[in-house]
């Protein structure tokens, strides 16, 4: 049986310490207040949807957030891995069979009305405290090379 992989893009601190990390340990909750600009409908609050739009939007002066995105994607994932096509890159094989049992809860950005990325189909994960996401979800590494991202 073939099992159920989320892929990652990783980036240098990551290949180094052979962990998924989000982009600052220790944030607590995935949760975020909503921010500007925001579309309709939207809820106050921290939550789940504003948390998703924020860790998308984090390159935009959003704060980062304690989640980790994956892609049920490889093509995706080589294209994050490589900065499409900038350089070579590694990919994590994520087992997501026993992500749960990790304590290590997904979510499908698709769900967000407002998902920047649709075509990377982002899986962001989160353990709700902000940490390293545990070894053992990490199946293997594969390193990819630059010629290996095709534009789509």
């Amino acid at each position: 049986m073939e099992e159920n992989y989320l892929y990652r893009g990783l980036r240098p601190d990551e290949i180094e310490k052979g962990l998924l990390l989000p982009k600052k340990l220790g944030l607590g909750l995935f949760a975020q207040e909503a921010l500007t600009p925001i579309k309709t409908p939207f809820t106050t609050g921290k939550n789940l949807d504003n948390a998703i739009r924020s860790h998308q939007k984090w390159k935009h002066g959003h704060p980062p957030t304690s989640g980790v995105s994956t892609t049920t994607d490889l093509k995706a994932a080589v294209g994050y891995a490589t900065h499409k096509g900038a350089h070579d890159g590694t990919i994590a094989f994520i087992k997501r069979n026993i992500l749960a049992q990790c304590g290590i809860q997904e979510t499908d950005t698709a769900q967000n009305h407002e998902c920047l990325f649709p075509k990377d189909q982002e899986i962001i994960l989160f353990d709700n405290v902000g940490n390293a996401m545990p070894k053992e979800i990490i199946d293997r590494f594969i390193s990819v090379k630059l010629t290996e991202w095709e534009a789509s």
